[in-house]
């Protein structure tokens, strides 16, 4: 591409999605199940070589269902909850979750070098693209 172009990922969506479409029986040399790290680095290796983005930034939820959004809306994400906020969550997909973290840290596929920690992953984007507007009109 020509001109600067930034590409956000959604993270959780892409590595629950690669979790549930690769089999379990990818796993690491320790035995460990990767199917979901494989999954995620597969689709944004994918997206990148086929759109050739100059930015790419990997969105994260630290906090998926704030405690504000489901007192204005009690059904928020309701269905992926056990009893109370706890999120259901594979037992295999759980020690795969560090896995990423660390993967997606030593890539830093962020343009401004880090996460957005405490925003949601739509309102990190809304800054991210914020941001990437405002450096290319510079």
């Amino acid at each position: 591409m020509n001109s600067d172009s930034l590409q956000l990922f959604d993270t959780a969506s892409l590595y629950f999605r690669a979790f549930f479409g690769l089999p379990s029986s990818l796993t690491g040399a320790d035995g460990r199940p990767v199917n979901a790290v494989r999954g995620l680095l597969d689709f944004m290796a994918r997206f990148i070589t086929e759109y050739r983005p100059t930015h790419a930034a990997a969105c994260w939820d630290n906090d998926w269902r704030p405690a504000w959004r489901v007192e204005l809306v009690p059904s928020y994400k309701a269905h992926r909850v056990l009893g109370g906020d706890v999120e259901v969550v594979p037992d295999e997909l759980t020690p795969q979750v560090p896995l990423i973290r660390g993967v997606l840290d030593a890539l830093d596929p962020d343009p401004r070098g880090g996460r957005v920690r405490g925003r949601r992953r739509d309102r990190h984007s809304g800054h991210v693209r914020h941001d990437a507007g405002r450096h290319r009109h510079r």
